[in-house]
């Protein structure tokens, strides 16, 4: 009788262990799966740029597509400027986008590469020529919410050469984690979720743009109609795909309409050698960008300890 009374303690016991590994084991799958949004897209200067997703959202008699080139230009009409803005269609949630793109110059006249979410959330690449600097000053800025806070979320970095007189590759990276401002694949700035509260998370579109600013130490006195052609010249567009389960980015161009918001995934129950190979690692070590995956797998292995304790 008490042969059986522990045969039934034990095979709870296993149970409710086996379980609880499963769990801990399933999570690990599962709550990576953070949601994205994302279309690999690559420019192919070969074809009309609004046959492929690229649309001009104001004033498209500015983009003109010339040499393969996509030129945004800023023109003056009657007494005040015009300027364009070009945008991908499709939305954009975790991944990388890199433009190679020759800034405009003239003062006060604005170049910008922008993420741009649903709720104003912004990150941010502009350049412009003041009156005391020759189109070198790479500015980086993050907004949330649409609330600047130049003090604290800008920041700008020196370049020996003028901007406006190369083509040069500019990117940014997103994951749940983190972002990255890249220049020429040197990666100038990161910002860390968990270093800020206002972070940008929406889901943005990829916008490109030439505008005038208003007189300001920032942009200048004003600008200088003389200085003409104010041309903002993108050469390549490239958009990779960030994969949450691996942690890396597909640039792989599809050219699809597909967008994914949850990946689809499919799980088989660990075999006797990895429940071993479970059991010897620690679940703190477990990277996951859900903040709930660590109680599951906390609470599974504290169902564990009770049931233990209740039974002995």
């Amino acid at each position: 009788m008490n042969n059986n009374k522990q045969f039934v303690k034990i095979n709870t016991m296993l149970n409710v262990y086996y379980y609880a590994i499963i769990s801990t084991y399933f999570s690990k799958f599962v709550l990576a799966q953070t949601q994205t949004q994302c279309t690999p897209f690559v420019y192919d200067k070969t074809k009309p740029y609004n046959t492929q997703g690229l649309l001009a959202d104001y004033n498209s008699n500015n983009i003109r597509q010339q040499s393969g080139l996509i030129n945004l230009f800023l023109t003056k009409k009657d007494n005040s400027s015009t300027g364009t803005r070009l945008s991908i269609a499709d939305d954009f949630h975790y991944g990388t986008v890199d433009v190679k793109m020759r800034v405009a110059k003239g003062k006060n006249v604005v170049s910008s590469f922008i993420l741009m979410g649903k709720n104003k959330d912004e990150i941010d690449f502009e350049f412009v020529q003041n009156s005391d600097n020759k189109t070198n000053i790479i500015q980086t800025n993050f907004f949330y919410n649409g609330i600047p806070i130049y003090d604290k979320n800008a920041k700008m970095y020196k370049y020996s050469k003028p901007l406006s007189d190369f083509y040069n590759t500019y990117s940014i990276h997103w994951t749940p984690e983190h972002y990255e401002w890249r220049f020429n694949n040197n990666t100038l700035r990161r910002l860390y979720k968990n270093t800020t509260q206002n972070y940008p998370d929406d889901t943005s579109k990829i916008q490109f743009g030439i505008w005038e600013a208003k007189p300001s130490t920032w942009a200048g006195p004003g600008i200088d109609w003389k200085d003409e052609p104010f041309v903002l010249s993108i050469e390549s567009i490239r958009v990779g795909c960030f994969n949450t389960t691996s942690a890396t980015t597909n640039t792989t161009n599809t050219n699809t309409t597909n967008t994914t918001s949850s990946k689809s995934i499919s799980v088989s129950l660990p075999t006797t050698t990895q429940l071993s190979s479970i059991l010897s690692t620690p679940t703190t070590t477990t990277t996951m960008s859900s903040s709930g995956n660590g109680y599951i797998q906390k609470y599974s292995l504290l169902a564990v300890m009770i049931t233990m304790f209740l039974i002995y």
